[in-house]
């Protein structure tokens, strides 16, 4: 064998691999295919139907002690076979570069007898591993920069490198592990630093260049036939970094290249290339005819399909039933606060979320997924930071009604009115509040002002709270109006009814108020206080609102408003297809999701069930309405950490199934939940930790979310 530079070793490494592909990736095939077979089946059967199928891949929904364990063996036994590969690879290697061909057979013999070399191996770099990690790790938490850390974990890493030269030698010259290592010291040494350089980019940067180009070509896509063909080709780069990996460490750990000055040396030679080719388990290599050759590679190039094809299968055929979801983590920023969801023209969402510094933040997304999209706050910095009302316009729009600060008063700007605007916001961006119409006045007393909205038709209802208007901005008691605007421009605001209520303190965090249109146009009105968590009910017979009823159809439920987050109460509210309304709430002194179903148009009869367990950390409900009619209802179901999607089978809800949609890992933030018009329901959530907020948008591929 020459002698050979870094890159002449890469270069070498790189012809051996396109010339003798089939043979050196044969061992590979033959240790790693049934590996991969049997762990797909374990974690299948361990996950069962504890599980969902996501943007097309299997996501378990609870990690239990269990699935973590099987998990770990499962990993480890990956490795493991993954080194004994790399150590058969590097046999085959040798017998190609002395002219000794050695069988796919032979060569995992040989690397099988020297598995407790190899295991031993193993854990030694594992543990380099730690120590590298953990001296990144710690110079961060000892404030340091990024580059310190990263210079932190280079150093060890470069240092240790070398080691990996033992995984070959302890197989080419039959070494334990401590005997091996000190080969891989003694043949390294002078060239010490070329040895890492080979190493790295070898057997850690081409390898890790395949996998992640990999990645980046299917990024684009997703379901279940892309996860087919990911899980394929991931599998067939795999083998082939695999194949990488052990023909680079054969080519350098046989090379007989030195500096100059240490050429002469010959006691730090590292293989007797003669003794080794006589210890090789080779053979003569059998003339091998074009057909068979072709036949050959067909059956390799099956044999790497196959692990993939059986997940792909499996997700196909889905003899579990798993829910089938598409899921992504939506780009706003704006998670702790309520957030709207609209579907536009063709699905595109629109977000209208709930801020403390602007009013109101809205998100165009790009596609369905809302993976990608463009936030914007409205123009103009004067909102009121409380409840705002949305609505889906016919032209795919959104209006939005805000509450904010009248800056155009002659007054201090602490006592100046407030002012109902209806802002309209398309996927471009939001008109300037200051342009918007106003269709209501208020008192200066902050933080008591709420809104929300439903289409009408081509108009609008509008439901808000907020001082009683005296034309000085002085304090005044706290209305309940409800606004009637013929479209969006709204240039004659009118106003069907108003009533006066007790003072309560509408914030952002909390959604106190919900309208919605029956039959005909009737509005009703749902508004909960948020420190009792009693609900008030108001129907109107008619679109012009003439002598609703008004009644309490959720009595107060505690007599201190400090003990159960009263920041989480809220209400939800629809009106199903007989015309008789349906609300969602939490209820206040427990924190469970109730129902309420109206057993006539202005529920002078009503009947409310429970939907799931206590718990104080749980958010209001969100509530749709199916195709049909029916409620469709979003929570959480904290006793397992899940969001969970609730298909009611009748008006009242008491047949109903519970599907979870998505495992909750923190803390529950707020939720929405939307059916488009094929039936299928769209679910806005936040999962909140410590560290960040991530708001997901959950999409249902089936109407109902069947599976």
């Amino acid at each position: 064998m020459c002698e050979y530079a870094v890159v002449g070793v890469l270069a070498l490494a790189g012809r051996l691999v396109a010339r003798h592909l089939a043979a050196l990736s044969l061992p590979v095939l033959m240790l790693v295919v049934p590996a991969a077979i049997v762990g797909e089946v374990v974690v299948v059967a361990v996950v069962g139907d504890d599980a969902l199928i996501v943007n097309g891949a299997l996501t378990p929904l609870t990690t239990t002690p269990r699935l973590v364990w099987t998990a770990a063996a499962v990993v480890l036994l990956g490795v493991i076979v993954q080194l004994v590969a790399v150590a058969a690879v590097s046999v085959v290697a040798a017998g190609v570069l002395l002219e000794r061909a050695v069988e796919a057979a032979s060569a995992l013999r040989a690397a099988a007898r020297r598995l407790p070399a190899l295991v031993v191996l193993f854990v030694i770099g594992s543990v380099i591993s730690l120590v590298t990690v953990a001296a990144g790790v710690a110079v961060i938490y000892a404030g340091g920069e990024l580059w310190a850390a990263v210079a932190a974990m280079a150093a060890p890493g470069l240092a240790s490198c070398w080691l990996a030269w033992a995984v070959p030698l302890a197989v080419l010259e039959g070494l334990g592990p401590v005997a091996a290592i000190r080969r891989a010291f003694t043949a390294t040494r002078h060239r010490r630093y070329r040895a890492c350089l080979v190493v790295m980019v070898g057997c850690v940067l081409a390898p890790g260049a395949l996998v992640v180009g990999a990645r980046w070509v299917l990024s684009p896509w997703e379901g279940v036939a892309a996860t087919t063909i990911e899980a394929v080709l991931m599998g067939t780069v795999g083998v082939l970094a695999t194949v990488v990996q052990g023909t680079v460490l054969a080519v350098a750990s046989l090379n007989h290249w030195y500096p100059p000055v240490q050429h002469a040396n010959e006691r730090y030679r590292p293989v007797d290339l003669d003794a080794l080719a006589t210890r090789l388990p080779s053979r003569t290599p059998p003339q091998v005819s074009p057909t068979r050759a072709v036949v050959t590679a067909g059956a390799l190039a099956a044999a790497v399909a196959v692990p993939g094809l059986a997940y792909g299968g499996y997700l196909s055929v889905n003899p579990m039933r798993l829910t089938r979801v598409a899921d992504h983590r939506v780009t706003s920023s704006v998670t702790g606060y309520p957030i709207t969801l609209h579907l536009g023209n063709r699905d595109r969402p629109l977000l209208v979320a709930e801020s403390t510094h602007a009013g109101f933040v809205a998100q165009a997304c790009e596609d369905r997924s809302c993976a990608n999209g463009t936030p914007f706050e409205p123009i103009g910095k004067a909102v009121e930071s409380t409840q705002v009302g949305s609505a889906t316009l016919p032209d795919g729009s959104v209006a939005v009604a805000a509450w904010a600060i009248d800056r155009k008063a002659r007054t201090e700007p602490l006592s100046r009115p407030r002012v109902l605007r209806l802002v309209r916001c398309t996927v471009d961006g939001c008109q300037d509040v200051d342009d918007a119409p106003i269709v209501a006045r208020a008192g200066s007393e902050a933080f008591t002002h709420a809104a929300a909205a439903a289409r009408s038709g081509n108009g609008l209802v509008i439901a808000a709270t907020g001082a009683a208007f005296d034309g000085r901005g002085d304090f005044t008691p706290q209305l309940l109006r409800l606004i009637h605007c013929a479209d969006v421009r709204c240039a004659r605001p009118r106003q069907l009814w108003s009533t006066r209520l007790a003072y309560d303190h509408a914030m952002v965090d909390s959604r106190s108020l919900a309208v919605a249109v029956g039959r005909s146009g009737r509005p009703i009105i749902a508004h909960q206080d948020r420190w009792t968590g009693a609900v008030t009910l108001v129907s109107c017979p008619d679109a012009d609102c003439r002598a609703p009823s008004r009644r309490k159809v959720v009595a107060p439920q505690q007599d201190h408003p400090l003990l159960d987050r009263p920041h989480r109460n809220g209400v939800d509210l629809a009106v199903t297809a007989d015309d008789r309304p349906v609300l969602t709430y939490r209820d206040a002194r427990s924190g469970a999701a109730r129902l309420l179903r109206c057993q006539d148009t202005d529920c002078a009869r009503n009947q409310a069930v429970t939907l799931t367990g206590p718990d104080v950390l749980r958010p209001w409900p969100a509530l749709a309405l199916s195709p049909a009619g029916l409620p469709v209802v979003a929570t959480y179901d904290l006793d397992r950490g899940r969001v969970l999607l609730i298909t009611c089978h009748d008006a009242a809800c008491a047949r109903r199934t519970m599907v979870p949609i998505a495992p909750l890992r923190h803390d529950p933030g707020r939720l929405e939940v939307t059916v488009d018009g094929d039936g299928r329901p769209w679910v806005l959530w936040s999962d909140m930790s410590p560290y960040s907020n991530a708001l997901h948008l959950t999409r249902c591929l089936r109407p109902g979310c069947r599976p």
